[in-house]
């Protein structure tokens, strides 16, 4: 099981985490230091035990999900 981190537009891969708490953090220090901008056109993807990956949050949802992870 993996968090995958997608740069759509190229279609990279931009590194893949244990959790999604981790993902989240990536995204949330990324737009602190870039804004938000840069994270339009990255997709957070879960690939479960069996290697089928699920896209869960795109571009600005992205974003709105890293940083309402942080208040919660």
């Amino acid at each position: 099981m993996a968090y995958e981190l997608w740069e759509t537009e190229s279609a990279n891969m931009i590194a893949d985490y244990p959790t999604e708490d981790a993902a989240l953090d990536v995204v949330r220090r990324t737009v602190a230091a870039h804004g938000r901008a840069q994270v339009a056109t990255w997709a957070l993807a879960f690939e479960d035990t069996r290697g089928r990956t699920k896209a869960t949050a795109f571009g600005p949802d992205l974003a709105d999900r890293a940083l309402q992870a942080r208040s919660a």
